[in-house]
């Protein structure tokens, strides 16, 4: 059975990795497919064993599904919000946060999550700390959890 789930799990890391270049190229067709196709099964490969080698776990699914839906529209608002700031570098107020997950919400999901938004990118899982460019939350931020705690 143990031969099983590393499959499964080869096999869901290369489907999500293949996902994320399709939505990433610019422009569809075989041949980027077949490059994608490849360099996610490389990418498959190595993300079991690092994985099992750093003991990460994914955590509990607690706010999975309302963040989910929230990080479509996220990652449109964060691209605007980046976008203006290369436009207005002045408006731009870096910082680093220390989020407040709420119980049986897996860290490594969530800031996996969270930093696939142009909005901001996971520093350190203990304590659950992002880099942001902007002072206040984002979507995503605001689903994830309710609190903050300015860091």
């Amino acid at each position: 059975m143990r031969w099983w789930t590393a499959v499964a799990e080869t096999a869901l890391w290369w489907a999500g990795l293949c996902g994320l270049y399709t939505v990433l190229i610019s422009t569809v067709d075989a041949l980027e497919l077949l490059v994608g196709a490849l360099a996610a099964l490389l990418g498959a490969l190595a993300a079991r064993p690092a994985r099992l080698a750093s003991g990460a776990r994914a955590g509990g699914a607690a706010g999975l599904w309302p963040a989910m839906r929230r990080w479509p529209p996220a990652v449109l608002v964060d691209t605007w919000r980046l976008a203006v700031l290369t436009l207005r570098p002045s408006r731009a107020r870096p910082a680093f946060r220390d989020l407040l997950l709420p119980e049986r919400t897996g860290p490594a999901w969530a800031l996996a999550l969270y930093s696939a938004t142009p909005g901001g990118y996971a520093v350190s899982a203990d304590p659950a700390r992002v880099h942001v460019l902007t002072p206040g939350p984002g979507l995503l931020e605001r689903a994830l959890t309710t609190r903050r705690v300015t860091g």
